[in-house]
């Protein structure tokens, strides 16, 4: 493996890894103040079909890292979702709060 290849590799892995994590800081503020009201469903149900995809993918190809980078993904994209159906609709929210 030459030195470009590793390179490319390593970054791959860190943007797969990254692409799981982006999404904790939105999890964390929407925990705290208890409001998705500004969040898309659509778009985040969207983002998490498509992971889903790309998680058979990777699994299809043998890729380890594809697949295990979008199962961390669908994890993190899949509990946004949870908090942005209860937090973001008014009817979940009066039997929360």
């Amino acid at each position: 493996m030459n030195i470009i290849t590793y390179i490319i590799n390593i970054g791959f892995g860190l943007a797969l890894l990254l692409n799981g994590l982006i999404v904790i800081p939105q999890i964390i503020q929407i925990i705290k103040t208890k409001n998705a009201r500004n969040l898309s469903f659509i778009t985040f149900f969207g983002f998490w079909l498509l992971q889903i995809t790309m998680l058979i993918h990777g699994y299809s190809h043998n890729d380890l890292k594809l697949a295990l980078g979008m199962l961390l993904s669908i994890i993190t994209t899949g509990v946004l979702i949870i908090l942005i159906l209860i937090y973001g609709n008014d009817i979940f929210r009066k039997n929360i709060a």
